[in-house]
């Protein structure tokens, strides 16, 4: 391996510790509601240090085929300690910012789904039922006043019948009229909680 590669491979493996600490911070932030949710927790740990792994060892590849040799350890150690003297302060201010702007962004196209979207649906929503349970009323109330218009002009009719019938007639027709009045009485009770 020549020297400029050797250099190359130096360099890259700096860039690689440094990018190192700085993903390391950034998992820390991402996950740290997940701290109490143990297996979560080691799950997402062991996940993001084998995609590290596999994403160190493709920079190494491209740089010197894929060799491992002491320095290039000791390299990723002097780029993430360089990381955590130099630069960390630095990135965490800026990844706080951006998480911040970042949440801010969610808040508003939240706000603004629920305001245009969610909010007319639920208005369409109740002004539709609103509209079924006016039309509904109108009808049981129009019904309500045709039996009570027939009930009216069949009364006398009614009456002068009933003086033309046998006696065990009208008795089996007071039991009619029993159950009959069971089943208005109901029925206009469930009518009443419905309106309410």
């Amino acid at each position: 391996m020549s020297l400029s590669v050797q250099f190359l491979t130096m360099v890259t493996m700096i860039a690689s510790g440094i990018y190192l600490g700085a993903a390391v911070d950034t998992f820390h932030k991402l996950t740290k509601g997940y701290r109490k949710k143990v297996v979560l927790d080691y799950a997402l740990v062991l996940s993001f240090w084998m995609f590290q792994a596999l994403f160190l060892f493709l920079i190494l590849y491209l740089s010197n085929y894929g060799e491992l040799r002491f320095y290039i350890l000791v390299a990723v150690i002097c780029g993430y300690a360089a990381y955590r003297a130099l630069f960390r302060a630095r990135f965490l201010s800026v990844l706080e910012w951006v998480f911040r702007v970042v949440a801010r962004i969610v808040s508003i196209v939240r706000q603004t789904i629920h305001i245009l979207i969610i909010q007319p649906i639920v208005w369409i929503v109740r002004t539709i039922f609103y509209i079924v349970l006016w039309v509904l009323s109108l009808l049981g109330s129009g019904i309500i006043g045709i039996l009570k218009l027939i009930y009216f002009l069949l009364t006398p009719l009614g009456k002068g019948v009933w003086w033309l019938l046998p006696k065990n007639m009208k008795k089996f027709l007071h039991h009619i009229a029993g159950f009959c009045g069971k089943i208005k009485n109901r029925l206009l009770t469930w009518w009443k909680s419905f309106k309410k």
